[in-house]
């Protein structure tokens, strides 16, 4: 018998040990086995990976943890494994895929031999191997970009920092799903939990922890940090948010980001009363007699069109939404105005009193004689008290031209301010929102600001808040004092005491004027 591996390491010199070395990278490399180039962590979760045949795997981890460099193993073992297979790896941005992704493919495959090392081509986008496997790249900046990466099929998708990839169900749904039905390609998603509500990716999370497909790492899993390292920058970020570190291990930033955990980041969150109170807030209310009416156009261009129904109930100092409309398909101008119609007339008929209503009410007629009521007055559709809409012009003197309704444009300066408002509203509960209105719902719940400065929604779905920003006009643009209710509402007209003037009453009171 031969000697044992052991022995034969131990009687040979460093060169030969080395040159040893090299016959197995190359072998390993030859196999497509690449588990040497991964720490212990990384190399538990490629053998998750490899145990389970499900069609989509996800790794939900904490910062540092050596992702994208794991994915990327996996992209290439691929490649090695499968000769003319097509890899097809998709990042939240195409920066992220030159400034990370590109150089770490690079790295991993610097000492491949030449038979097993791609060549990477900057105007196709894509690594190519010698037997012709490709990964294929792209960012997901836009539907526009993200489109890069559609293609016939693919023994393998990759999604690096999913969390964080606004258009996260269009880029599975439209672009990559399609590419492995035929191929019985599989999916992989890795990222830090998004810091956004309702985000795609947490549900795909919570999805795959019930499907035994997730792995889920903390920074104390990372083999590659000591635990002083790891209170170190603990410390070191605790600092730099003026906190003690225990204060600082409490945050939704430490949860997230060291721990992986989903919690949303309340911060960003445009209106975080909703999740608050949305139990207490989203109910079904009854109509008062006499009311207000108003209705709220967020016009889109890309984006959808956002429209909101509701009025100001007076007596509980209030505002009801009772429905909504979304429409996505690119209605014209006179469309949505015929929309807008159905729907007041729908939910404030002529039967249903509005306290604006241009005809005579009620309250008129009742003390009036019988030959003026007999006169046959009928009252015209109902007309709320107002409509507003974004500051679209042109849009709105076509509703009013072309199609007979008028809605006022609203101011849009100082958005946080307005946002605030709702804000205080709703944490006082007089905002009631009737659980018909499924998308504000969904738009309350997911709308987050792109960025600290509040200016501006982030991006998500093809959609970008268009409800929420209705909602707010509406709210801008209450007149919360104003009483609905007809003026002497009851009372016979002929009976009614009007006041004298303020002269006349002083000068029957004994005043007199001063010298």
């Amino acid at each position: 018998m031969g000697d044992s591996l052991e022995a034969i390491l131990a009687d040979a010199t460093p060169e030969q040990r080395e040159a040893l070395k090299r016959l197995g990278r190359e072998r390993c490399w030859l196999d497509g086995e690449l588990a040497w180039k991964l720490d212990s962590t990384q190399r538990g979760i490629r053998e998750s990976f490899y145990a389970t045949s499900s069609g989509r795997f996800v790794l939900e981890c904490a910062r540092r943890m050596g992702k994208t460099f794991l994915l990327s193993v996996l992209a290439v073992e691929c490649c090695l494994r499968k000769p003319g297979s097509r890899v097809v790896y998709g990042a939240q941005t195409i920066k992220e895929v030159a400034e990370f992704v590109i150089p770490t493919i690079e790295t991993i495959c610097d000492d491949a031999p030449t038979e097993c090392r791609p060549v990477y081509t900057t105007q196709a986008g894509h690594f190519t191997f010698p037997s012709g496997s490709r990964i294929v790249l792209f960012g997901c900046d836009d539907k526009r970009k993200a489109d890069r990466g559609r293609g016939p099929g693919a023994d393998l998708v990759i999604l690096d920092e999913a969390g964080f990839i606004p258009i996260l169900r269009y880029v599975l749904r439209s672009v990559l799903r399609p590419q492995t039905l035929t191929t019985g390609g599989r999916t992989v998603l890795g990222s830090t939990p998004s810091d956004e509500p309702s985000h795609d990716f947490t549900a795909i999370c919570e999805q795959a922890e019930a499907n035994g497909t997730l792995a889920h790492r903390t920074i104390h899993d990372n083999p590659r940090l000591t635990p002083e390292r790891v209170a170190e920058y603990i410390a070191e970020d605790a600092k730099d948010e003026g906190m003690t570190v225990e204060e600082y291990q409490q945050t939704d930033t430490f949860r997230r980001e060291y721990l992986a955990q989903r919690v949303t980041d309340k911060t960003l969150t445009v209106v975080p009363e909703w999740q608050q109170h949305k139990v207490k807030l989203q109910v079904a209310v009854e109509r008062p007699r006499w009311f207000d009416g108003y209705v709220s156009l967020d016009p889109g261009g890309v984006d959808p069109h956002g429209i909101l129904f509701g009025y100001w109930h007076f007596p509980l100092s209030a505002l009801v939404i009772e429905d909504e409309l979304l429409l996505r398909e690119g209605q014209n101008t006179s469309e949505i105005a015929e929309l807008v119609k159905a729907k007041e007339a729908e939910l404030w008929g002529p039967e249903k009193h509005l306290g604006t209503l241009r005809y005579l009410r009620e309250a008129e007629l009742a003390g009036m004689p019988e030959w003026l009521r007999d006169k046959g007055t009928t009252p015209p559709p109902a007309q709320p008290f107002l409509r507003v809409c974004d500051t679209n012009i042109q849009m709105a003197r076509d509703l009013a031209i072309l199609s007979n309704i008028a809605f006022v444009p609203t101011a849009k300066d100082e958005k946080g301010l307005a946002v605030n408002a709702l804000r205080i509203l709703m944490r006082e509960g007089r905002v009631l929102i009737s659980p018909r209105c499924r998308h504000l719902d969904r738009h309350l719940s997911s709308t987050v600001w792109a960025n600290e400065r509040r200016r501006d929604y982030r991006r998500k779905n093809g959609e970008h808040g268009d409800l929420v920003d209705a909602l707010v006009y509406m709210v801008r643009n209450l007149r919360q004092q104003r009483n609905p209710m007809p003026e002497g509402f009851g009372l016979n007209p002929e009976l009614l005491i009007r006041p004298k003037p303020a002269h006349q009453l002083k000068a029957a009171l004994g005043f007199s004027r001063r010298r």
